[in-house]
């Protein structure tokens, strides 16, 4: 069963999906945390496809869209990274409110940005045992903008009164001046649960090293490289490993 949702998180309403398996219950939990410009589709419905492959293997889902992003209120001038960690906080608890949930089996996944969202809650929360990191980023000062790489240039930071365009969302100068400093390795790196690491050995965005610097970080982790793929894996065959090997993992 699929219901859109709404909480509010200082005053501003977070809009989101709810999947729930139908009759069972003492069912595990996962929250879901999109990427950078991105709301809780994600491109080629990969978000959805994902909360509906583990609805129907009995886990359920929360994939909402952080503050600014998505259908959710907020301009996204005025936010940073910390304020979507905020947002994912909230929505945690409201998880682990649900009628039906086992709050011992609460699980998150993030996807790029996400993973550093996911970072940030791993250890806040003692009835998370388990989370998924796809296109992980470990290192954020490397991808936001200290090294701009020329094939990507739609990520050379133009500042103009303050914000930054990136594929026609607006961004302050604050947002990136913040993501450069955080340090998902340090807050990820006391988590006792177990951690699933999916990567394309060619993401045109985060290299295959941010995955392994993850690895070497963690207690216990699976890899998973996708071969000849991009950050969001757009490709039918390989959206299906994607999937599988989340699904596998917490329905497990």
């Amino acid at each position: 069963m699929q219901k859109p949702i709404k909480y509010f998180n200082k005053k501003l309403a977070i809009m989101g999906t709810l999947h729930i398996p139908e009759d069972k219950e003492n069912f595990p939990g996962v929250v879901l945390f999109h990427g950078f410009t991105s709301n809780r589709v994600e491109p080629h419905r990969l978000f959805w496809k994902i909360s509906k492959k583990l609805e129907e293997n009995g886990v359920a889902s929360i994939r909402f869209d952080f503050r600014g992003c998505g259908e959710s209120e907020g301009d996204s001038t005025a936010f940073t990274i910390k304020d979507y960690v905020s947002d994912a906080k909230k929505v945690i608890k409201k998880l682990l409110k649900l009628k039906g949930i086992d709050q011992n089996n609460i699980g998150i996944i993030g996807l790029s940005m996400g993973s550093i969202v996911a970072s940030y809650v791993a250890c806040e929360f003692p009835n998370i045992k388990k989370a998924a990191l796809i296109s992980a980023i470990a290192r954020p000062d490397e991808i936001f903008f200290s090294k701009p790489k020329k094939e990507n240039p739609e990520f050379l930071p133009q500042y103009k009164n303050g914000t930054v365009d990136v594929k026609g969302n607006q961004y302050s100068k604050k947002f990136f001046d913040i993501a450069k400093r955080m340090k998902p390795l340090e807050k990820i790196k006391d988590f006792s649960g177990q951690v699933l690491l999916i990567s394309s050995d060619s993401d045109q965005y985060t290299p295959i090293d941010h995955m392994k610097a993850y690895a070497q970080t963690v207690k216990s982790s699976k890899q998973v490289v996708i071969n000849n793929t991009n950050h969001t894996f757009d490709n039918a065959e390989k959206e299906k490993d994607v999937i599988s090997s989340i699904v596998n993992f917490f329905k497990a």
